[in-house]
């Protein structure tokens, strides 16, 4: 894939944690 930036990404939980996006597709990963 492309390159992966860490990224601000809300979670369910209410709170902002950075995790590892794809900027190519757009989609953000989660363990949700």
């Amino acid at each position: 894939m492309g390159t992966q930036e860490e990224l601000p990404t809300p979670t369910l939980g209410g709170r902002t944690e950075r995790v590892a996006v794809p900027t190519l597709h757009g989609h953000r990963l989660s363990n949700v």
